[in-house]
């Protein structure tokens, strides 16, 4: 048996160890309510963030893949660890589907489901105690384009494989003293590995999306992973 690790397995290693680290979250016991209440006060400072949102996708260029197909609203579910300050690593899942409309472009099957597993290394801006700024990168994302062929009570599939990198910027309402609403906005491009001729294959290397999403955020903790703020030394 290989013991070689796909791309799609680190990322899943990787997401499931930064969940492991976020789940390990204290909201700091070892200081009293009025310590706590105080801090939370005077800075949006966090351990980490859970996200689930929706996510709406728009084709940015001309493949074969976007002409053909109508892509649907989808969901986004991830964490985000600070690490150091307001530096944050962040593991997601979203998942979109799109059905084909023009066979010619696309092939013979019936509909794509999307799934993507990415890893993002970010930065969060305190405008002041209501609104937070962060803005990320991904350079390591896989997502997989299951295509779906339906004949009467037979199902066929075949799934493509992507390279993706992202760029993220999203914009969050602390609305109470764990919760916040986001919005959000992320450039998206999908370098699909498929065989073809070389005349066509340009129709479907590279997918771009602008994605615009929306949803709710879960905030623990009162620091970041690595740096003890000076109130722990009172």
């Amino acid at each position: 048996m290989s013991l070689i690790l796909t791309t799609k397995s680190k990322i899943v290693i990787a997401i499931f160890f930064l969940f492991s680290l976020v789940l390990k979250a204290q909201d700091f016991d070892d200081l009293t309510t009025e310590v706590q209440d105080s801090i939370r006060a005077n800075t949006t400072q966090r351990y980490a963030i859970f996200t689930i949102g929706g996510l709406a996708p728009i084709k940015r260029n001309n493949t074969a893949f976007q002409n053909g197909t109508d892509i649907t609203f989808g969901f986004n579910f991830g964490a985000q660890l600070f690490v150091y300050d307001r530096f944050f690593i962040g593991g997601f899942i979203n998942s979109n589907k799109a059905e084909v409309t023009d066979k010619t472009l696309v092939g013979e099957y019936d509909k794509t489901n999307i799934t993507l597993l990415y890893l993002e290394l970010g930065y969060e801006f305190e405008f002041n105690k209501q609104f937070n700024l962060g803005v990320s990168f991904s350079p390591l994302g896989r997502a997989n384009y299951n295509n779906t062929i339906s004949n009467n009570s037979n199902f066929t599939s075949q799934t493509d494989i992507a390279n993706v990198i992202l760029f993220t910027a999203y914009l969050r309402y602390n609305f109470s003293r764990n919760f916040s609403l986001f919005a959000s906005y992320s450039f998206r491009n999908d370098n699909l590995r498929i065989e073809a001729a070389p005349e066509i294959k340009n129709r479907f290397d590279n997918i771009q999306y602008h994605n615009f999403g929306f949803g709710l955020k879960y905030a623990v903790g009162l620091r970041s992973m690595f740096k003890r703020p000076s109130y722990y030394n009172n």
